[in-house]
């Protein structure tokens, strides 16, 4: 069903500390601000490092630091930028300090301000950089004076991997992410590329993954899986050429040529790239001759509306195709770099200068590093780094913002630009989108039974999907976990408390009062753990689904008519519809449960799998292996391994139908769709796209969506 199993602290915890100071129970852990301030800041900042070639200076000792300066040096010095250590005492002098702040983020400023807040000359003991959880958690939990939870699991679960999964377990999913790199997980890295289109835009991240939004029709805001080195977005098309040469499109024209390339172009109707030997190639719409290209060699081509232009090796202009206004007819000189819009093109030249030819206007004065032509306007970034636009303005394309940009692109009614922050920001016509790019990474997705729902690292919620009962649209405020169920959500708030949306006809999305550390939504049925390790259940109770026994719980999962969920001692107990065995758990201590449509599915100590209940699609057949988490829909079944790869079984079985290399912060599976979110934070789905359960309208959460 979908229904999330949750994050799940490990069995024996709570035996061991029942109230008082085990960390998965008490409300400092799962509540404090303050306690994971310290836990999300040295991933954070990873998305802020300054990216500058200094003299080389010696690291910092590992401490805990007093001011964003030191804060900023341990962090470089960790990751090895060690050109980066004491780069703003150098640059700064007396001013090192306000210069650190004000290069983070307001948000990232707002997670570390206590680092900025210590009394001068507070004595910090050295401790070692964690590589693990539990090495994590005993350097926080030793900072924060709880003593007694230092080294608490590996009392539990021995010196091993029992007590690593167990530790991962009890993080939640947003704040696991926030310091995945203690799991091996990399951090989101920052925007280096952009490309309008004409209602749609793509980006490329340090990593070389894209990400897209906007008008989606034809497949152009859905990008393949893994890293490009350099994207183009046209009219309903994007190709990206691959780091090795290929060449990749996905939209309208869908096809590339094969072999390899140096660089590639979209335009309108058509597409055209340079090969690896400098012959240029053109496809898609051109019985106008834009998709002819001339015999020689070229150093790069761009193709615009009805027309294409490239640069030879002395720098010589040459373009082909319609020629309404001039703008096949460049003016004579070298240029540096050359980009076709609609009807008109523009040229960077040697000394900095921008010419166009074409269509009505020509380019300002002034020097500039980069030019981008779209549809009746162009943008271009100048030295300082200050954007300048010009041409059509009727909906704020040609009206840049301020500040400083590393890369600008024009589309047709709007235009993008990269900050030097690493952040794309948009202007103009924004009626598919295009011009609102999703403002974060996710933490964690919930798939539904037509709707999904996941948590962005600035704690808020977003939904796409069937709404019809409102389940898809979340109130404001921050979230710790969501579970979408089948035609409602809940979520719980930092504060414990619990709010849910979406039909209620059998008092589902009604919860009670009190402090939870953990829900579960079912069909008609809801289920949470109290922060007291009780269960709560509300909702349709007609089977024995909201009847949860006594005792204390470390997780609970509802499914369709079935509840289970793991005790603090680790055993399963199940309740409500038996009708295929899927409220009869085998024995023995699991670490997750996870409650599917007639079948249920639980991780043992040992990280195996074991499953029960109905297995109609072989969704209660799991294969071998060790595991971390479990999620269960209908007729499918999926769990994610300690290195994030994802195995599913059952009716889709999805990644044997689509494979994927990704590796995974979580998956959720529903009805018919599975979402998951990728290590790089974005969001990944599979399966039915009806109601765009897959595919979030206006904006699209970057990452990929199959139908």
């Amino acid at each position: 069903m979908p229904a999330r199993a949750g994050p799940l602290p490990g069995p024996g915890l709570k035996s061991e500390l029942p109230d008082a100071t085990c960390p998965a129970e008490t409300a400092e852990f799962r509540g404090s601000a303050r306690r994971w301030r310290l836990l999300a800041l040295y991933a954070l900042v990873v998305l802020v490092a300054v990216a500058a070639a200094l003299i080389p200076a010696q690291p910092a000792a590992a401490q805990w630091p007093r001011s964003c300066i030191e804060l900023n040096d341990i962090v470089e010095t960790h990751l090895g930028y060690y050109d980066n250590v004491g780069i703003y005492q150098r640059a700064y002098n007396t001013d090192a300090e306000d210069a650190c702040r004000s290069d983070h983020r307001e948000d990232v400023r707002g997670v570390f301000s206590w680092a900025f807040d210590i009394a001068p000359g507070t004595v910090r003991q050295p401790a070692p950089w964690p590589a693990t959880c539990v090495d994590l958690n005993d350097i926080v939990e030793g900072h924060l004076g709880n003593t007694n939870n230092v080294g608490i699991y590996q009392r539990a679960f021995g010196e091993g991997p029992a007590a690593e999964a167990a530790c991962r377990s009890d993080h939640r999913d947003d704040v696991r992410l926030l310091f995945g790199w203690a799991f091996g997980i990399q951090p989101p890295d920052e925007w280096i590329d952009v490309a309008a289109g004409d209602s749609h835009t793509c980006a490329i991240r340090a990593n070389g993954l894209v990400g897209c939004w906007g008008g989606n029709w034809d497949g152009q805001a859905t990008p393949p899986l893994g890293a490009f080195a350099s994207i183009s977005a046209g009219g309903d098309s994007t190709c990206g050429l691959r780091p090795e040469g290929e060449l990749e499109c996905w939209g309208w024209f869908g096809g590339a040529p094969e072999g390899k390339f140096s660089s590639v172009s979209v335009g309108e109707f058509h597409a055209c790239a340079v090969r690896a030997d400098g012959t240029a190639a053109c496809w898609g719409a051109g019985d106008d001759g834009r998709a002819e290209p001339p015999p020689g060699q070229f150093t790069v081509v761009s193709a615009g509306s009805g027309h294409s232009c490239g640069l030879h090796p002395d720098g010589t202009a040459a373009c082909w195709g319609n020629d309404f206004h001039g703008e096949t007819q460049p003016p004579s000189g070298a240029f540096t770099s050359i980009d076709a819009g609609t009807l008109v093109t523009c040229g960077l030249r040697s000394d900095g200068t921008v010419d166009c030819w074409g269509s009505r206007f020509r380019g300002p004065s002034g020097t500039f590093a980069s030019v981008s032509a779209g549809f009746w306007h162009a943008c271009g970034v100048r030295i300082d780094g200050t954007l300048a636009c010009w041409g059509l303005n009727d909906d704020g394309r040609a009206t840049p913002p301020p500040g400083a940009f590393r890369s600008v692109s024009a589309g047709e009614q709007h235009s993008c630009g990269v900050r030097r922050n690493g952040a794309v920001v948009c202007w103009g016509g924004n009626g598919r989108g295009q011009s609102a790019p999703w403002p974060s990474q996710f933490a964690s997705v919930s798939a539904g039974h037509q709707h999904s729902c996941g948590i962005r690292t600035d704690a808020a919620v977003a939904c796409w999907g069937e709404n019809g009962s409102g389940q898809a649209a979340p109130p404001p405020g921050a979230f710790a976990s969501t579970s979408a169920g089948f035609w409602h959500t809940c979520g719980v708030r930092p504060n414990g408390a619990i709010a849910c949306w979406g039909l209620n006809d059998q008092g589902q999305a009604a919860p009670p009062s009190g402090v939870f550390t953990s829900v579960s939504a079912g069909q008609y049925h809801t289920c949470a753990v109290r922060q007291s390790g009780t269960v709560a259940c509300w909702g349709y109770g007609g089977e024995g689904q909201t009847a949860p026994p006594a005792g204390v719980f470390a997780s609970v999962s509802a499914g369709a008519r079935h509840t289970c969920g793991v005790r603090a001692s680790g055993e399963v107990a199940c309740w409500g519809a038996n009708d295929a065995g899927q409220t009869a758990p085998p024995s023995g201590p699991f670490l997750a449960i996870a409650a599917g449509d007639s079948h249920s599915c639980g991780i043992r100590q040992d990280g195996g799998l074991a499953c029960w209940g109905a297995n109609t699609e072989g969704q209660a057949t799991p294969p071998p292996g060790t595991f971390i988490s479990i999620e269960a829909g209908d007729f499918d079944t999926c769990a994610l391994r300690a290195d994030g790869s994802p195995a599913c079984w059952g009716h889709k079985s999805y990644f044997g139908r689509y494979p994927s290399s990704d590796t995974f912060v979580s998956l959720s599976v529903g009805s018919s769709h599975l979402c998951g979110v990728r290590s790089d934070g974005n969001p990944y789905c599979l399966g039915s796209g009806h109601s765009g359960v897959n595919a979030p309208a206006n904006p699209n959460p970057p990452g990929r969506y199959r139908y």
